[in-house]
């Protein structure tokens, strides 16, 4: 039994730093660099944002606690 891989690479080039890459599908507009970088920005928004809720939970549970 003769198994075959039926991909169709289409070569794009990347909108945001002008690269040529291979991908499977048409809707793919950022290259694997652009795209690692932007979910590495999302990744430090996202801790930077947990930092904030955890001090302003930490804040609420201190007012909690004088106010007893």
């Amino acid at each position: 039994m003769i198994l075959q891989l039926n991909l169709t690479l289409t070569e794009r080039r990347c909108e945001a730093c002008h690269r040529w890459f291979a991908c499977e599908g048409q809707a793919v507009w950022k290259c694997g660099h652009c795209a690692e970088r932007t979910i590495s920005e999302y990744w430090d928004r996202i801790t930077k944002l947990e930092r904030r809720v955890s001090a302003l939970r930490g804040a609420i549970k201190r007012k909690r606690g004088r106010k007893s």
